[in-house]
């Protein structure tokens, strides 16, 4: 095994994001001169074999926040819902919320 390679993109391997090396397309990707040395550095340094295993390591990083931002949104949605179910709401009273969450802390702390 490659112990170069972080933990995060181990995982993204063992969970299919990886490709075959027939599956890849060659494409063009502009970067700024800060970017590029970036990349270079980490493949000079041995902490990457090249900069599409950089690339590849970052779409699979991507692919996995946008999953969770997915589910994330997902679970924000059926969180409205349900409040929406809840029927009409009532004006906020500050001091009420206030005293009751110091009574759930075991706080006496003055307003």
């Amino acid at each position: 095994m490659d112990t170069r390679r972080p933990d995060h993109y181990l995982w993204a391997m063992a969970a299919g994001v990886g490709v075959a090396v027939a599956d890849v397309r060659k494409i063009s990707v502009a970067l700024t001169e800060d970017e590029a040395a970036d990349l270079r550095a980490a493949v000079d340094s041995d902490a990457y074999a090249s900069s599409d295993e950089i690339v590849r390591e970052a779409i699979a990083d991507w692919r996995i926040e946008h999953a969770q931002l997915e589910d994330d949104i997902s679970r924000l949605r059926d969180l409205w819902d349900a409040g929406k179910d809840r029927g009409a709401t009532r004006p906020l009273d500050i001091e009420w919320t206030l005293v009751a969450a110091r009574e759930r802390l075991g706080t006496a702390e003055a307003v």
